[in-house]
């Protein structure tokens, strides 16, 4: 029953938002700037697959810090 109500990383609307971010960065980016963006979309997205939400976290927050942008917040 209480499968019913997961939620999957992949779904939350954090997760989305940033991966949308991520691929209109990779879409108008060029050369090495483009590889790492592809890099980072690649882990995130293994990420979202673990379901382990302190993964997707990590990877986000990472994200974040290299690509110098601030974290987005949950609603």
């Amino acid at each position: 029953r209480l499968l019913a109500l997961k939620i999957y990383p992949r779904d939350m609307l954090i997760n989305r938002t940033f991966k949308a971010q991520l691929e209109e960065q990779w879409s108008r980016a060029l050369g090495d700037e483009r590889e790492m963006l592809g890099e980072i979309i690649t882990d995130f997205d293994a990420a979202l697959l673990s379901n382990d939400m302190q993964r997707v976290d990590d990877v986000r927050r990472r994200a974040c810090e290299y690509l110098g942008i601030d974290e987005p917040k949950a609603p």
